[in-house]
């Protein structure tokens, strides 16, 4: 697991940086919006241990579904709680 998930190891670190969008957020905002993306990466690491069952399984097909979804929770993820660019 710990190649492919790798990207993830530093979830929880994540969760205490300092995201410019939540810095736009207030009082319950804040709090809610911190939940939603615990929530997130809970489930990003959820994928991954699931990729890693799918690969352990030599089922390439359910992997390949797996990074689908791995791929699409990273670009929703994105839209939702990483801020624009300024560009």
């Amino acid at each position: 697991m710990l190649f492919v998930a790798l990207p993830f190891i530093e979830a929880d670190h994540h969760e205490e940086e300092e995201h410019t969008a939540l810095e736009e957020q207030k009082g319950a905002d804040k709090k809610k919006f911190m939940a939603n993306y615990k929530k997130a990466m809970k489930r990003m690491i959820g994928l991954i241990g699931e990729l890693e069952a799918a690969l352990k399984a030599d089922d390439n097909a359910k992997a390949g579904e797996i990074v689908g979804k791995l791929n699409d929770g990273r670009k929703k993820g994105h839209e939702r709680f990483k801020p624009e660019d300024d560009d």
